[in-house]
C-alpha cells in the first residue's frame, strides 16, 4: 500500500511538470514561428530590426515561462502557505507584469505598422517635411508607449507611497528625452532628404547636423536635469570656467569647427566642386565635415585638409560660378601652312568633338585665334568647353587625337622645334680639317 501512495504522490507532481514542459516547448516553437513570420512579413532586412525581434521573442518567452510556473504552483500539491503567499504577494505582480510585456510587444508592433503606413503616404507628397516628421516620430513613440505601460503598471501593482513621486520625475525626464529625440531625428532626416536635391545642404549638411546634435545634447542635458528636479544653476556657473579650460585644450579643434561653420555658411566651395589650393593640392570635394574637408585628386587619392587651413588658403574653384569650364588648347603649324585652311580644319574638328563628346558643354561654339609667330611655328589657341573641370582633361585628349589624325589627312605639318645657328666664316675656316688652328 505504501508503494501505491508513493506512486500517487509522485504522479501528483509528475503530470503538472509534464504539462509545464509541454507548455514551454509549445510556446517556444509557437513564438519562434510567429516572430519569424512577422520579421519576414513586416520588417526590412536590417540588423537593428532583427535584434528588436529577438528582444520581443525573449520578453514573450519570459512571460509564457512565468505564467507556466505560476500555473504549476496551483496544479501541483504545494503547501498551503505557498499558495497563500503567491495569491497575496506574487499574483498582483505576475499578471500585471505579463500585461505590461504584452502591452509593449503589441504596442510596438502596431506602432511600426502605423509608422510604415504613414511613411508610404508621406512618400506620395511633394515635400520632404512630412517624410522627416514620420521618420522622426518612431523612437519617441516607442518611448511614450513604454512610459504609458509603466505608469499603468505602477498604478496596479502594490508599490509604496513614494512610487508616484518617483514616477513624476521619470515622466518628466522621459518626456524631455522624447522631445529631444524627435528634434534630433527630424533635423537629421530633413537635412539628409534635402541633400539629394539641394547643393547647399549636400555641402553643409554634415556640419549642420553635427552642430545641431551638439546643441541638442548640451541644452537637452540641462533640460533633463531640470526636469528631474536637479538644480542646474551651479552647473551653468561652472560651465564658464570649464568652457574656458576646454577651449584652451581644444583650441585647434575649435578653430577647425568654427572654420567648418564659416565654410558651410559662406559656401565658397561645395561638394562636387573641383578646387585648386594655391601651391598645394587640387581635386574634387568629397565631403566637408565639422573638422576636415576631403578632396579626391586626379590620381584617385583622398587628401584630408583641416578646415582652418582651407579657410586661410587661396582656393581656385573651377566649378564656380557655373560647372561648365572653358579651356584653351595651344597648337602650332608650319610657316608654309595655309592659315585659312588650318583654321577651317581645326574648327571642324573642334565642333565635332564639342557636339559628340559626352563630357562637352551643349551648344558651345569653339573659337580660334592666331597668337604669335613662334620660333618654329605659327601659334594659335582654340577654345573648347567641358561640363566640368575634370572633364577638360578627357575633352582635351580627344581633341588632340582627332586634330592630329586630321592634320595627317590634310598634310598640315606641326613642326619640330628648330634653331638656326649663324657661325662666322672665319670660325668655320678655323674648324675645318687641316686648319692650323
Amino acid at each position: 500500500m505504501s508503494g501505491t501512495i508513493d506512486w500517487m504522490a509522485a504522479w501528483a507532481w509528475a503530470w503538472p511538470v509534464l504539462v509545464l514542459c509541454l507548455w514551454l516547448v509549445g510556446c517556444a516553437a509557437g513564438l519562434r514561428r510567429f516572430f519569424g513570420w512577422y520579421e519576414e512579413r513586416f520588417l526590412e532586412t536590417q540588423s537593428g530590426q532583427s535584434q528588436l525581434v529577438r528582444i520581443f521573442y525573449g520578453l514573450a518567452y519570459v512571460g509564457t515561462t512565468t505564467a507556466g510556473l505560476y500555473a504549476l504552483a496551483w496544479l501541483a500539491p504545494v503547501p498551503e502557505f505557498v499558495r497563500t503567499y503567491l495569491e497575496s504577494e506574487v499574483q498582483p505582480w505576475v499578471w500585471y507584469s505579463l500585461a505590461l510585456i504584452g502591452w509593449v510587444i503589441g504596442g510596438v508592433v502596431l506602432t511600426r505598422r502605423g509608422v510604415r503606413l504613414m511613411t508610404e503616404r508621406a512618400a506620395t507628397t511633394h515635400t520632404e517635411v512630412d517624410d522627416a516628421i514620420v521618420a522622426a516620430i518612431r523612437r519617441p513613440l516607442y518611448l511614450v508607449l513604454l512610459l504609458i505601460g509603466v505608469n499603468i503598471w505602477v498604478m496596479m501593482v502594490p508599490f509604496g507611497a513614494q512610487a508616484w513621486t518617483v514616477m513624476e520625475k521619470v515622466n518628466a525626464g522621459a518626456g524631455t528625452v522624447a522631445v529631444l529625440l524627435f528634434i534630433d531625428s527630424f533635423i537629421d532626416g530633413y537635412i539628409t532628404l534635402r541633400s539629394s536635391s539641394s547643393r547647399v545642404l549636400a555641402t553643409s549638411g554634415p556640419v549642420l547636423k553635427s552642430t545641431a546634435r551638439i546643441l541638442i545634447i548640451v541644452v537637452g542635458s540641462l533640460m533633463l536635469l531640470d526636469a528631474v528636479g536637479i538644480d542646474v544653476t551651479p552647473i551653468l556657473a561652472s560651465l564658464g570656467v570649464g568652457s574656458l579650460a576646454l577651449g584652451l585644450a581644444l583650441q585647434k579643434a575649435l578653430e577647425d569647427f568654427l572654420s567648418g561653420l564659416l565654410i558651410a555658411a559662406d559656401q565658397p566651395i561645395r561638394v562636387g566642386d573641383y578646387i585648386e589650393i594655391f601651391g598645394e593640392e587640387s581635386g574634387t570635394v568629397l565631403a566637408i565635415g565639422w573638422r576636415t574637408t576631403r578632396i579626391r585628386t586626379r590620381d584617385d587619392m583622398v587628401v584630408i585638409i583641416p578646415n582652418s587651413k582651407l579657410s586661410q588658403s587661396t582656393v581656385v574653384n573651377r566649378s564656380m560660378p557655373r560647372n561648365s569650364v572653358e579651356f584653351i588648347v595651344d597648337v602650332g603649324v608650319d610657316y608654309s601652312s595655309d592659315l585659312e585652311r588650318v583654321a577651317e580644319v581645326s574648327l571642324e574638328v573642334a565642333r565635332s568633338i564639342q557636339e559628340e563628346h559626352s563630357k562637352a558643354t551643349d551648344g558651345y561654339s569653339p573659337r580660334l585665334v592666331y597668337m604669335a609667330f613662334g620660333g618654329s611655328s605659327i601659334d594659335y589657341q582654340l577654345w573648347l568647353s567641358a561640363r566640368s573641370w575634370e572633364a577638360t582633361f578627357e575633352l582635351r585628349d580627344a581633341f588632340i587625337r582627332a586634330l592630329h589624325a586630321r592634320f595627317k589627312v590634310e598634310n598640315i605639318t606641326i613642326p619640330f622645334p628648330m634653331r638656326t645657328l649663324d657661325i662666322p666664316s672665319e670660325v668655320i675656316a678655323q674648324l675645318a680639317p687641316g686648319s692650323d688652328a
